[in-house]
């Protein structure tokens, strides 16, 4: 696709909306290069990914990927055809099947058919890992900074019984002492998550396979521990709203005036 701001001249920039994949605004000041700004298209539940472009800049390629990625990440809440009383509720109660999904795996699937149910969890985890980084690194403001810190809570715990169903899904010879039910491995990966790492627990020294998964789960708990205080910085700070094209054209014309009295 054609870059849509590539005929700017110098020292112009275009407020440019990937979502809508459309220019808004195409003469403002390219100092408000970068500058996220929010779309009038978009609402509470339709976050719209919108930015001041320069003319020839790769950013809106990579403003189109992360809109992709957006679009990835809400399949399940946006594409299931939720009930109209259960619409503002779907993201939450997507999680909330979720965790019950793995517990279900945790405790019937597990122990019997050990591939099929790390295979699911496998998948359950990296779609909430991927919701949460959209989150924070793509639309980069929660639509409610305490709901999503909630969310985001529920989000955790959905990590750690997946990693619970990996370690009950291994050889119970792959850990000292063997872990055997559905409570040893809930307990290990929540102990494993929190970084604390009591020892009572661990795996075999000859185990390449858990002593992955265990290096895996901490990375995994200091990424969630980051985005956790993200969005609580977020709701404590009351960080303010991106500004509007309006007020972007006005900051521009007070540049443009700036730099003609200089």
């Amino acid at each position: 696709m054609d870059n849509p701001i590539a005929s700017l001249p110098p020292k112009r920039a275009a407020l440019y909306c990937a979502t809508c994949d459309a220019t808004l605004a195409g003469d403002v000041n390219d100092l408000l290069g970068g500058s996220r700004f929010l779309c009038p298209k978009a609402s509470f539940w339709n976050l719209h990914l919108a930015c001041v472009v320069v003319p020839a800049s790769p950013m809106i390629g990579w403003l189109r990927f992360q809109v992709r990625l957006q679009g990835c990440v809400a399949v399940f809440e946006s594409g299931l055809p939720w009930p109209s009383s259960m619409r503002e509720r779907r993201v939450g109660l997507t999680l909330t099947l979720s965790v019950a999904c793995l517990l279900f795996l945790l405790i019937a699937v597990a122990p019997a058919h050990p591939v099929i149910a790390s295979s699911i969890a496998a998948f359950l985890a990296f779609g909430t890992l991927a919701a949460n980084t959209a989150i924070v690194f793509v639309s980069r403001r929660p639509r409610d900074a305490f709901r999503t810190t909630l969310l985001t809570l529920l989000s955790a715990a959905e990590v750690t019984l997946a990693f619970a169903v990996f370690y009950l899904s291994c050889p119970s010879a792959n850990f000292d002492p063997p872990i055997n039910t559905p409570i040893q491995a809930t307990y290990f990966a929540a102990v494993t998550f929190s970084t604390v790492g009591f020892g009572d627990i661990h795996p075999a020294p000859s185990s390449a396979v858990p002593q992955l998964l265990v290096l895996g789960q901490l990375f995994v708990g200091l990424y969630f521990l980051t985005v956790i205080l993200t969005n609580i910085v977020s709701f404590t700070t009351g960080s303010p709203l991106p500004p509007t094209v309006a007020d972007l054209i006005a900051m521009s014309k007070k540049l443009d005036s700036n730099s003609s009295a200089a």
